[in-house]
């Protein structure tokens, strides 16, 4: 860590950069992901380039099934999540691949959530549940994409759901409802897991107001977070059905007005899901 704080990059062409430290640094995280993430909170105050490596290398890890302790790693995303989008560095030649501010880090911890919470097992233990949370609400209110970046980079470059899964509040959509199958396969387990599961979003409230508050288009007008409806609505109806069809008609919206929307969730619903009986 004091390496990566007092090193200096060199800024000519093809020289020794942040980006190529980094992605030395992903690379062993990867390999002993508890070594890192237990010291990560030292990483806090590094340049966001270092810090998105580390994210990084703790996402392979999850992909590698290898583990680690997520208390110290969850408490580096809320520290990130604090900081402010100035410029993190002066300005570099146009070849210099490094952040200029926190936007590629929160993505990452977008990427690591979902990575976790879709697994099978319980990759983040259970007892982490609110830590979990504060951190993708925060991401699920993120800025990207903002309405000029999904005008510049959506379209008929790339269509929502390929947008959802490169931008933060995309993936963080997405995964809150990972979040919601991983706490529902969680309360079974109880002793009343039964009835708490029958409750659907009663029992996750947090997350029927986040999936509420983003299908608002005057709150949302996104089409790449709209897509993630349509992504995961067998599962949405799997946990509330109730909540799945009193907002069937708002996912899938038949207003001719809102015909961009529903392209996009319904899109993202036919590419993505079998054709359940319910």
């Amino acid at each position: 860590v004091e390496y990566f704080r007092t090193w200096q990059p060199s800024n000519r062409f093809m020289g020794a950069s942040r980006e190529g430290l980094g992605t030395q640094l992903s690379s062993r995280v990867s390999e002993e992901p508890q070594r890192f993430a237990s010291e990560s909170l030292a990483f806090a105050g590094l340049h966001p380039t270092y810090v998105r490596s580390l994210i990084n290398g703790l996402t392979e890890a999850v992909g590698k099934k290898k583990e680690f302790d997520w208390s110290p790693v969850l408490q580096l995303c809320d520290w990130v999540l604090e900081q402010k989008d100035e410029r993190a560095a002066a300005e570099a030649p146009y070849w210099v691949e490094e952040e200029k501010d926190w936007t590629w880090t929160r993505t990452a911890i977008a990427h690591l959530i979902e990575a976790a919470l879709r697994q099978q097992s319980d990759v983040i233990p259970f007892a982490l549940q609110k830590a979990v949370w504060v951190v993708l609400e925060r991401l699920s209110d993120d800025p990207n994409p903002t309405p000029e970046h999904e005008a510049r980079y959506g379209g008929s470059n790339q269509d929502p759901v390929n947008l959802a899964i490169n931008t933060t509040r995309g993936v963080a959509l997405l995964s809150v409802t990972y979040y919601a199958t991983w706490v529902r396969k969680n309360i079974e387990g109880f002793p009343d897991g039964k009835e708490r599961v029958a409750r659907g979003f009663d029992e996750m409230s947090e997350v029927r107001r986040v999936l509420e508050k983003h299908l608002d288009p005057e709150v949302d007008p996104s089409l790449a977070v709209r897509s993630t409806y349509g992504m995961r609505f067998p599962w949405i109806h799997l946990i509330d059905p109730s909540w799945a069809t009193q907002n069937a008609a708002r996912i899938f919206p038949k207003d001719p007005l809102q015909r961009r929307l529903w392209e996009a969730s319904w899109d993202a619903y036919l590419s993505f899901c079998n054709p359940y009986d319910d």
